[in-house]
């Protein structure tokens, strides 16, 4: 099932009493999933996407925008803390992260 077609009921959990004990419940007894390093569509697209809409939100950019409301340094920002050169174009530095 996508997640798409699956958050639009989103409502129907939080509307009812007891939700979070079931959700917290069946974060913490489920095994934790290997590492993927891509981000599929339906969560950078269609993460609660509502009924009748073409998109729904992106987890990505949630992810970078908490981290920045967090104090999360930028990436040149923490490259230089690290003792590495800012990066001033991708196609130029892009040999040196490796």
């Amino acid at each position: 099932m996508k997640c798409k077609n699956h958050t639009s009921y989103i409502h129907i959990y939080f509307s009812s009493g007891g939700w979070s004990d079931t959700y917290l419940m069946g974060l913490v007894n489920q095994v934790a999933q290997a590492f993927d390093d891509s981000v599929t569509q339906e969560v950078t697209n269609h993460l609660f996407q509502e009924p009748g809409k073409r998109f729904g939100l992106d987890l990505a950019a949630l992810n970078i925008q908490r981290g920045r409301e967090h104090g999360i340094p930028s990436y040149n920002r923490w490259r230089e803390w690290c003792g590495f050169p800012a990066i001033k174009t991708w196609f130029v530095n892009i040999y040196y992260l490796y």
